[in-house]
């Protein structure tokens, strides 16, 4: 997670709410860019994309499967 992302979720977290990483996330998805990494996201049409706002990389990171132990 990139360091603007995890101030605003701590910033959020301080305040117990999600207003700042719902400003973020909307315009993020306004200017088509991944709310983490902020590159322009080319899946604008993806579910989890309008949810997220995370591009496909990102969201593999940040939804990983649990590894089978």
């Amino acid at each position: 997670m990139n360091n603007k992302l995890r101030t605003l979720i701590e910033i959020d977290k301080e305040a117990d709410n999600t207003a700042l990483v719902s400003i973020h996330k909307q315009r993020s998805i306004d200017k088509s860019i991944c709310a983490n990494c902020e590159k322009k996201v080319k899946e604008i049409d993806d579910e989890e994309y309008k949810i997220s706002a995370l591009c496909l990389v990102c969201q593999e990171e940040f939804f990983k499967e649990p590894e089978d132990e």
